[in-house]
């Protein structure tokens, strides 16, 4: 049960994630007419429209506009997002690893879209994506484990390692029961 919730809030934040970049391949077009209207209009205002050579300025445009295209980022981001859902219809058992490769994956062209963006209302879908990538990072992090792919104790590697210096501390402090040792100790043991 716990895993199908998993696996939908997962499903649910690379839908985010999407709809997001299909937003972003809407406002494309007009980011980079805006980008070039504003380059013109500075010049203009500061040299004058008679003191520059258009010829040599479209040059330029396209030399700036193709610098900071996204397409390629798109492009990949789209067959992250597909390829980490076609993962999670996979029967393999410890997929965890590969999962938060793919989301390591998925936030570098998250993050090169927004360093290229020079647009106010596409950094707003870049940091909505970022949301929803961190969200889906927390919940690979619960899940994945050791390196046998389980969750040790039922609980993530955070919390284990947590208790795992718990019994360290009472060890060498001498502090607590020994029951209350052996417990933490037992739950270090545990698999399931």
């Amino acid at each position: 049960e716990e895993g199908r919730s998993l696996e939908e809030d997962l499903r649910t934040r690379i839908r985010n994630i999407m709809e997001q970049q299909d937003e972003v391949i809407k406002l494309e077009p007009l980011r980079k007419q805006k980008i070039r209207d504003g380059i013109t209009r500075l010049l203009e205002e500061n040299v004058g429209k008679e003191n520059y050579d258009g010829n040599r300025l479209e040059q330029e445009l396209v030399y700036y506009i193709e610098k900071i295209d996204i397409s390629e980022e798109q492009i990949r981001l789209k067959n992250h997002c597909d390829y980490f859902l076609t993962m999670l219809d996979e029967k393999e058992e410890a997929k965890g690893k590969k999962l938060s490769f793919l989301l390591q994956e998925i936030g570098r062209e998250i993050n090169t879209t927004g360093s290229k963006a020079y647009d106010s209302t596409i950094q707003k879908c870049v940091v909505q994506m970022k949301d929803d990538l961190e969200k889906a990072k927390e919940q690979i992090l619960n899940a994945v484990t050791g390196t046998d792919g389980e969750r040790i104790c039922g609980v993530g590697v955070n919390a284990w390692c947590a208790l795992m210096h718990l019994s360290q501390l009472l060890w060498w402090t001498g502090a607590g029961s020994r029951r209350c040792q052996g417990r933490v100790r037992g739950l270090l043991r545990c698999r399931r």
